[in-house]
């Protein structure tokens, strides 16, 4: 089985030298070396990363794809993924690393599910310094495609096949994309399994993308889009308890432009009230995914 590891780089040149080693070291541990191909696309950045870049030109098995203008993250990936012809591609983010063991680990679960392969992870918190594992349980494949419409739980640097990539068009613009691209695959009738050890680290800085202001805003016309594109009658409480966490997340955005006492206040209470919806919303999950396997059976 040939894989693709597509990695897009903005403006990354403080980073990707330690993304690509650790890719490269990855790579040379596995038995499979020989069918792993890295994909680097440069989405226009204003820094030059050409002479950067040019020191990994002896690279075996690595491509590097020059964008002229900065086009977003969804088209450097679908770019990438149009590059290759794997049976797998994995996205790695420009500023993480991948641990030594991760290769090994990923071919054993291809071998067994071929979908998608979700990456076990820790966080790496830059301001401090330290690792925090990923505490967050995975679901059953049962309840994947109903849980997806209440929250991500595919992180954005996971394995997919790319039957399953081209089935299912590849990323969308306008919207979060990771989001989107997971509620498309697990509703089209595809399933994930995650990795069993921790084989991945996620860097958090004050410039991750999973901190840009305008996510709440973004999720929200995710979830927007779902209910548009998603119109059985039973996924309607997921899909509205959703929406409201997300008006909530947005209108706790807006107060936290705001300073005084008040304004903290008032996000501490939004941010507890999105919190009480998404826990009754696993609740409604669950029971969703009751009644479609019971009205299966009948």
């Amino acid at each position: 089985m040939k894989l693709s590891v597509v990695v897009a780089a903005f403006n990354a040149e403080q980073t990707l030298r330690t993304t690509l080693n650790s890719l490269i070291a990855a790579r040379d541990a596995s038995p499979n070396q020989k069918l792993i191909h890295f994909i680097v696309v440069d989405d226009g950045s204003t820094i030059d990363l050409r002479e950067f870049l040019s020191s990994y030109n002896l690279v075996p098995r690595l491509t590097i794809v020059r964008l002229q203008n900065n086009t977003g993250l969804w088209y450097a990936r679908n770019i990438g993924a149009s590059t290759c012809d794997s049976d797998y591609i994995t996205f790695v983010d420009a500023d993480d690393e991948l641990r030594k063991g991760f290769f090994n680990e990923l071919y054993q679960l291809l071998r067994c599910h071929p979908d998608a392969i979700a990456t076990r992870y820790s966080d790496w918190l830059e301001e401090t310094k330290s690792q925090r594992p990923d505490p967050r349980r995975f679901p059953s494949t049962h309840f994947q495609e109903y849980l997806i419409l209440a929250q991500c739980f595919m992180p954005s640097f996971s394995t997919i096949s790319r039957k399953a990539f081209d089935d299912i068009g590849g990323y969308r613009p306008s919207v979060t994309e990771d989001w989107d691209f997971w509620i498309r695959f697990f509703r089209a009738g595809y399933r994930s399994v995650r990795m069993e050890t921790d084989q991945y680290l996620y860097r958090i800085h004050p410039s991750s993308l999973s901190r840009r202001p305008d996510m709440p805003f973004r999720d929200l016309t995710t979830v927007q889009i779902a209910i548009r594109e998603n119109q059985d009658v039973k996924l309607r409480p997921i899909l509205a308890l959703s929406l409201l966490e997300r008006l909530i997340l947005v209108k706790a955005q807006k107060f936290s432009r705001r300073s005084g006492v008040g304004g903290k206040y008032s996000i501490l209470f939004l941010g507890a009230g999105a919190h009480a919806i998404r826990q009754i919303n696993r609740v409604m999950t669950f029971v969703t995914a009751f009644s479609f396997s019971r009205n299966k059976k009948n």
